[in-house]
């Protein structure tokens, strides 16, 4: 007798002769969702089909053996427990983690209506020991793909926000414009759905940032008429008329000014800098007070015939007066 039959990561080849079951099994499963507890699950529900198989095709004894070994002790399958109760309380267990409800919303919807399929199989009387066997293969299938948690975004969203609003009139045409804007929707769409897994929201930021670097910024005519005018206005300060404080640093931003004027490959921003840090450097001058008023009121009260004046008085006029004088 022989059954061949295929679940979504195993495929079996059973050969049943009156005294020996032969079987070829065939696991597809990624090596990163290999745990242990998966491993003696899926092993497990296979075992229990073996056993379910052998019944029906009338062997009394089923054992098995690594042929693949030499001297291999055969061991005797007839008393292997139910994998399903195994698969059940295994799940029912994640269920109170956390990564359960970090699951995307596909994943645990999946998972929870496998496992109550399996449960009420458990608790069905007329379930054959084939239905349960596969039930535990379903349900162990199932458990495999608890890796599928929600990624975090959170840097993924970061450097959206940073890159959305790119004013791409300023980048030329092309391939590269196009690919950040099929990156920049993609990125979004991961943002936006609840089935991203950890590896989608990576890959979608290293496109995303990929793009952005690929992009290529048009040559434009830099307009440098607002520095010219900011420069032509600081020559024609004279120093003289200022205090000392704030010449150093006006001196040395019309300078810097002059020079990124005068730079053929000065960029716009190195002009509106410059632009800015000279007009800053010109307003914090402080300008020297007019003394002209106070040079005429010494002077009239220099004419005052201070005898007529009580002692005190005329003592205090006088050191005001030389207060003024300097």
């Amino acid at each position: 007798m022989k059954i061949k039959t295929n679940f979504p990561h195993f495929c079996l080849h059973l050969f049943f002769e009156p005294t020996i079951i032969k079987l070829d099994v065939s696991i597809r499963l990624p090596q990163e969702r290999r745990s242990k507890e998966m491993k003696r699950s899926v092993l497990a529900a296979l075992l229990a089909f073996i056993i379910a198989c052998g019944t029906l095709a009338g062997t009394s004894s089923i054992v098995l053996a690594d042929t693949t070994k030499a001297g291999a002790t055969p061991t005797d399958l007839t008393d292997v427990p139910t994998p399903l109760q195994q698969s059940i309380a295994y799940a029912l267990e994640f269920k109170k983690t956390p990564d359960y409800e970090n699951l995307i919303p596909s994943v645990r919807q999946l998972f929870d209506d496998t496992l109550a399929k399996a449960q009420a199989m458990e608790a069905d009387p007329n379930a054959s020991a084939v239905d349960k066997a596969l039930m535990a293969v379903e349900l162990s299938t199932v458990c495999n793909m608890l890796d599928f948690v929600k990624g975090d975004k959170t840097e993924l969203q970061a450097y959206y926000d940073e890159v959305k609003d790119l004013d791409l009139d300023l980048y030329v045409d092309g391939k590269e414009k196009d690919d950040f804007i099929a990156a920049l929707q993609n990125a979004f769409d991961v943002l936006e759905s609840e089935e991203s897994i950890q590896k989608d929201v990576d890959d979608a930021k290293t496109a995303l940032e990929a793009a952005r670097d690929a992009l290529i910024e048009k040559q434009q005519e830099v307009d440098k008429s607002a520095l010219q005018e900011a420069i032509r206005d600081a020559e024609a300060v004279d120093l003289n008329d200022y205090i000392s404080t704030g010449q150093d640093a006006f001196t040395d931003a019309l300078a810097d000014a002059k020079e990124i004027f005068e730079n053929p490959d000065a960029t716009q921003q190195q002009v509106n800098d410059a632009t800015e840090a000279l007009k800053a450097a010109q307003s914090d001058l402080i300008q020297k007070a007019d003394k002209t008023d106070l040079e005429e009121a010494i002077q009239n009260a220099e004419k005052i015939d201070t005898d007529d004046f009580t002692s005190t008085g005329k003592q205090e006029f006088i050191d005001k007066l030389e207060a003024a004088k300097e």
